[in-house]
């Protein structure tokens, strides 16, 4: 192919959105024989003719018509590939990863995530969805640029933490279970780490009887399975409560709203890039309108 592909591409998909070789020389600030030229090269390389020049405007021909999607796709790739690659060089990242703890409501980050699809929309997002102590993790280790968790306050230790908004906390069974059974003898359901269980600070843990999963979708399940109690994001039970498919349980201690702070903290140490830096601002900035 011709080294000066990319160009004649583009003189070919711009002088079929204008209609004229003349008015194409003018948008891309060239010569009118350097278009001329250009096309024609172009049409010689491929074999093919793509524009019928017999009237006084620059019509495309069949094969014109069928190529000309396929150069669109090629000069916007291109044109995507030369922004990409200037944004690297200033520094932007090729990839942001975010961890997310589970009982964090997508609602809280959603406005960070359309100001990156609107700012950075080549910048690949990894958002990892965990237990708090996963993704504080990530972060401290340097895997993810910033961690969204619940807690917070056992997570801060010698670093700057940002409080973002909160989450309720609802103790929940299945609206079929009887309701007047100690909860020392009923099982609980408990959100934790598999890496290390043991290690997992147990909020609000009442039970002797005690199923760990990492995931608050299967603890939706076992508790609508009838297999146990759990505390769950009231966001993610309301519906399950308003339908009567859940009972709150009448426990004396969460009578009271129980409000879990949301922590965002990144490593000092090791400076964010632009995407990075909009993310974060982003979410300090959404959370008067969330909390």
């Amino acid at each position: 192919m011709h080294p000066n592909l990319f160009d004649q591409l583009q003189m070919f998909v711009t002088a079929a959105d204008i209609g004229s070789f003349s008015g194409t020389a003018r948008h891309l600030g060239r010569a009118q024989n350097v278009v001329s030229y250009g096309v024609s090269t172009l049409e010689s390389v491929l074999n093919v003719q793509l524009f019928d020049r017999s009237g006084h405007k620059a019509v495309l021909t069949e094969s014109g018509q069928a190529l000309l999607r396929e150069a669109q796709v090629l000069t916007n790739a291109a044109t995507d590939l030369q922004k990409k690659a200037s944004q690297m060089s200033a520094g932007l990242e090729s990839y942001l990863e975010i961890a997310v703890d589970e009982l964090v409501p997508f609602e809280l980050f959603e406005r960070a995530l359309a100001a990156l699809d609107n700012m950075y929309p080549n910048t690949e997002l990894r958002v990892i969805r965990a237990t708090s102590i996963v993704a504080r993790d990530r972060a401290l280790q340097g895997r993810a640029s910033m961690a969204i968790c619940s807690g917070g306050i056992e997570f801060a230790l010698d670093r700057e933490v940002v409080f973002i908004g909160y989450v309720e906390m609802i103790p929940v069974v299945v609206a079929s279970d009887p309701g007047n059974i100690d909860l020392r003898d009923r099982r609980q359901i408990v959100l934790s780490s598999m890496e290390a269980p043991e290690a997992s600070p147990d909020r609000g843990v009442f039970s002797s009887r005690i199923w760990r999963v990492q995931d608050l979708e299967t603890k939706f399940r076992l508790i609508r399975a009838g297999l146990g109690w759990g505390m769950m994001p009231a966001h993610l039970v309301s519906k399950a409560l308003g339908e009567g498919e859940f009972a709150r349980l009448p426990i004396k201690q969460f009578l009271a709203p129980v409000r879990i702070p949301i922590m965002l903290f990144d490593r000092p140490e090791i400076p964010l890039g632009p995407a990075g830096q909009l993310f974060r601002q982003s979410i300090i900035e959404g959370t008067a309108t969330y909390s």
